[in-house]
């Protein structure tokens, strides 16, 4: 009897260790999937927050991702950038991301930034940049169309293809403004139409 109860203890000890370990994998990898809605699916507060940061055409998306979480996704144009504005299901603002160059990084921030990838990745290519306003819709505002970042948090999303053990795949890495990693993560099915305008 107590063998039988040391397989068994084992035996679970085993399956908790498995699945735990799929689960660190799993939260390392990202998966949204993106489909063009009608303004008139778009939660009333984020159509409020959108109309005060922009009077730009703006095209609304809804995101799954693999937690089926539910996102809002308004995309548009101001001064010559692409802008996404994402929202809650509830249509609270989450984060704008500005569709930026390699060159608009500060030189002392990209050192950083490239130095850390390095580390991590020996080939490597940039595919898209974002910067990334975390903030109220006011200082956003202020952000957007002024340029002042006062009280908004900044951070640089960074998709990459990259090699690694033989083969490339394409990789997400969250950057703060001093170029500390805060996530790096392997993209799966991406949609391709992300800022497609």
């Amino acid at each position: 009897m107590q063998k039988r109860f040391n397989i068994i203890s084992r035996l679970i000890i085993i399956v908790i260790i498995l699945f735990s370990q799929n689960l660190f994998v799993f939260g390392q990898e990202k998966y949204e999937k993106e489909i063009r809605i009608k303004e008139s699916k778009v939660p009333e507060n984020a159509l409020k927050t959108i109309k005060k940061l922009t009077n730009s055409k703006v095209k609304w998306y809804q995101e799954f991702n693999a937690e089926n979480i539910i996102t809002y996704e308004a995309k548009f144009k101001n001064n010559k950038k692409h802008i996404s504005v994402e929202f809650t299901e509830n249509g609270e603002l989450l984060d704008v991301e500005i569709k930026i160059k390699k060159n608009e990084i500060p030189d002392n921030l990209l050192n950083i930034i490239c130095s850390e990838i390095e580390s991590k990745y020996k080939k490597y290519k940039f595919l898209k940049i974002q910067k990334q306003l975390l903030g109220n819709a006011e200082n956003i505002h202020m952000a957007l169309n002024n340029n002042v970042l006062k009280n908004v948090s900044v951070n640089y999303e960074i998709v990459l293809l990259v090699k690694s053990q033989y083969k490339y795949e394409s990789r997400e890495l969250l950057f703060n403004n001093k170029g500390i990693l805060i996530s790096d993560k392997k993209i799966i099915n991406k949609n391709t139409t992300n800022l497609e305008f």
